[in-house]
């Protein structure tokens, strides 16, 4: 009985094939939206197939050489519901162009979301050079009393071998500020990655501590935490890991 009533259902043929012929980028953006999709859809990969005073449903298809076809391979059809429901087909008009508006608002505004990972492998392998870096310019290390008493005669020789190897404290010195130097470059460069990428203060601030550190470690990192569909993603639908908002 509720069925026979649905005038919006009873023209639905019209509103569709008007919604198809005149309003292909209200549909792209109503589809990208509704479906969660990274990638905006062009004009021609949607079509809208049916509506009623509950819902109406657009087919899509990602690839975009070809129209969808609902039933055929590569094509979706995302469900839209009408919240409320529509009283009468008068109203059609303005809750699509409503809807539209809304759903083009969300995917033209919408940017893609940085968070920070600390890369603790990288930090571990950094702070064992460090110490390695310590003990070898240390000229008093060899020769404290309880390194004489755990580390074999041997040991100790190949260990001033090595320290020589290296140039002495003076050349890793002089290395390590090369180093630093490097790394202060590097952050420089991740700070305007992370302003080019609209990255929040905080996270920011992190990622550019982290490479001042590790440097290019710190690089693969981010990138790979980061990706444009990663970030884009969260965008959408959102990152257990970075709930908070951004500061």
């Amino acid at each position: 009985m509720a069925a026979s009533k649905d005038e919006v259902a009873a023209k639905a043929d019209g509103i569709v094939s008007h919604m198809n012929n005149d309003h292909k980028d209200s549909l792209a953006y109503l589809a990208t939206h509704y479906a969660d999709l990274v990638k905006p859809l062009k004009p021609n990969q949607v079509k809208m197939v049916t509506i009623d005073s509950k819902h109406f449903e657009i087919a899509y298809t990602t690839a975009g050489s070809s129209a969808p076809s609902v039933g055929s391979r590569g094509t979706e059809v995302v469900h839209i519901p009408f919240f409320p429901h529509l009283q009468g087909y008068s109203e059609v008009r303005s809750r699509m162009v409503d809807m539209s508006k809304v759903s083009e608002k969300v995917i033209t505004n919408r940017k893609p979301i940085i968070v920070y990972r600390a890369p603790k492998v990288a930090f571990f392998g950094g702070a064992v050079l460090v110490a390695a870096y310590l003990a070898l310019r240390s000229d008093t290390l060899p020769t404290l009393s309880l390194v004489k008493n755990y580390v074999p005669a041997d040991s100790l020789s190949r260990w001033n071998e090595l320290r020589a190897y290296f140039g002495g404290p003076a050349k890793m010195d002089a290395f390590m500020k090369s180093i630093a130097r490097v790394h202060l470059f590097e952050a420089t460069i991740m700070a305007l990655v992370c302003r080019y990428r609209d990255s929040g203060s905080l996270t920011s601030l992190k990622w550019i501590i982290t490479t001042a550190i590790l440097g290019i470690p710190s690089w693969i990192a981010f990138f790979t935490v980061n990706s444009s569909s990663r970030a884009m993603r969260r965008a959408i639908v959102g990152d257990h890991d970075a709930s908070k908002k951004r500061k």
